[in-house]
């Protein structure tokens, strides 16, 4: 079993399915690894789940049964679940979705389970699947819920798995990238890069749009590349239900050369038409516009790639404005920014640092990232947003860091301490080499960062998605 200490509060969590919801009480599930690969130490045995609630309220009831708490599941047949997502069925049917990440010839799969939420137990639903592509390392359900859609990281490839009625998967759909017809925008490979970008690194799938017919625009961060995949989803088309209709930056210089772009999120507000790519390899993150109408990417808003780890001297006399608070150690990780983002600035910087997670908070004020530093804790950075969804680097609230407490944080959800009035945001990270889950408070109400539970090799955070209340994210 995981130690587990204190999770007893509200959720505010932005899932898989790429949801934020407010979830009062519910199952939290930490995706691992049990392999040691290039990039991980993995020492886990499976699946975890934690529940987090109130559980006063809940009655006694309602607490007992959880037995499955802190408890690896499906690890005989699942070896690096390191990617998980939820999805809630029409008749309330709850099912986690899992990515096994594999690195030999025989690829990723993915499997599903069935969620007791009483108990938290996992039941493995039917067959796991080959998605005929190595390192699979993000998935999520598509609209309408009858594909599965995933992406390779190492063999370059989207993938659509069909997802039957029961929530079991059948047959797998491929497009490699980088498409044929657009050889000689992407150019040669290696890149600028060239340890990293040898060949096509799909790294996210990311639903920008959703038409009334059931279609939708996907994007599609390929950190090979250099680029994302605007790719059309029609659910019912007979052949394959994907086909790549563009990419971005259409121009150069949106993207800096051997930037990575990592993943992609939305703002929350339905009217400010802006995404924000994260770039894993220069450790920038670039505010883009997206045409409403049609989901596409459009030209990165000023001022351009961002560096995440410009801390400037100046944060410290504005803690006020910061959405960490004062905290002791603020000054030395704002420090910690500064000597790094000079040494990226002169040679590679993912051999110092690199992006891993990006979230914008619920309201829309704030844009969080997580980075990986090499040989130390890892850093959350948070740069405030304008109104218009732009990066707002002049205000004095503009960008702000706080330490994870624990090497190499990748995922991390948000989630509120006490009642559903509250406005004190938490954020929860998975720290991978730690063994970690971190609670870093936010707001106005900020108490600090404190150890939440140890778990072997966390790597993703998934939650139940709750249906009452949505913010689209």
């Amino acid at each position: 079993r995981l130690r587990c200490l204190g999770l007893h509060s509200s959720l505010v969590a932005t899932d898989s399915c790429s949801q934020a919801s407010l979830i009062t009480m519910g199952w939290l599930w930490i995706g691992t690894y049990s392999q040691v690969l290039g990039h991980v130490n993995g020492k886990a045995k499976g699946v975890y789940g934690i529940f987090v609630g109130d559980e006063e309220a809940a009655g006694e009831d309602r607490v007992a049964p959880r037995k499955m708490h802190g408890v690896a599941q499906l690890g005989e047949h699942v070896v690096n679940p390191s990617f998980l997502c939820s999805y809630r069925d029409d008749e309330g049917s709850l099912f986690l979705y899992i990515g096994d990440e594999r690195v030999g010839p025989e690829g990723g799969f993915v499997a599903s389970a069935r969620v007791d939420e009483a108990t938290g137990e996992l039941s493995k639903m039917g067959e796991t699947v080959c998605v005929r592509g190595r390192a699979t390392c993000f998935l999520t359900v598509a609209p309408g819920g009858e594909h599965i859609l995933v992406a390779n990281y190492l063999d370059g490839s989207l993938v659509a798995v069909d997802r039957h009625a029961d929530g079991t998967l059948g047959a797998v759909h491929e497009v490699k990238l980088p498409p044929s017809e657009y050889a000689g925008a992407v150019g040669s490979f290696p890149r600028a890069n060239a340890d990293r970008q040898d060949d096509a690194h799909a790294h996210m799938v990311k639903v920008s749009k959703v038409n009334e017919d059931g279609s939708a625009m996907l994007l599609v961060p390929d950190l090979g590349c250099d680029c994302v995949w605007m790719v059309e989803y029609t659910p019912r088309r007979a052949e394959l239900p994907m086909r790549v209709v563009g990419m971005w930056p259409e121009q150069q210089g949106d993207v800096p050369a051997g930037a990575g772009p990592r993943h992609v999120v939305l703002h929350p507000s339905k009217d400010v038409n802006v995404a924000y790519v994260a770039c894993e390899l220069s450790s920038q993150v670039i505010a883009v516009s997206v045409d409403a109408s049609t989901g596409r990417l459009g030209r990165a808003l000023p001022p351009g790639a961002v560096n995440v780890l410009q801390a400037r001297a100046a944060q410290q006399p504005h803690a006020a404005q910061s959405p960490f608070g004062a905290s002791d150690d603020a000054g030395a990780t704002a420090a910690r920014c500064d000597v790094l983002a000079a040494a990226c600035a002169g040679g590679r910087p993912d051999k110092l640092t690199s992006v891993a997670a990006i979230r914008v908070a619920p309201k829309g004020d704030f844009l969080y990232l997580s980075n990986r530093v090499v040989g130390g804790d890892g850093i959350i950075s948070a740069l405030a947003l304008a109104p218009d969804g732009s990066i707002a680097q002049k205000d004095a609230r503009a960008f702000h860091v706080a330490s994870t407490l624990g090497e190499v944080p990748r995922d991390f959800v948000f989630w509120r301490s006490g009642n559903e009035t509250d406005e004190a945001l938490q954020l929860i990270v998975a720290n991978q080499e730690s063994g970690s889950l971190v609670s870093l408070s936010l707001g106005a109400a900020s108490g600090g960062a404190h150890l939440l539970a140890e778990v072997p090799t966390p790597v993703c955070i998934a939650l139940a998605p709750e249906d009452d209340l949505e913010l689209s994210q």
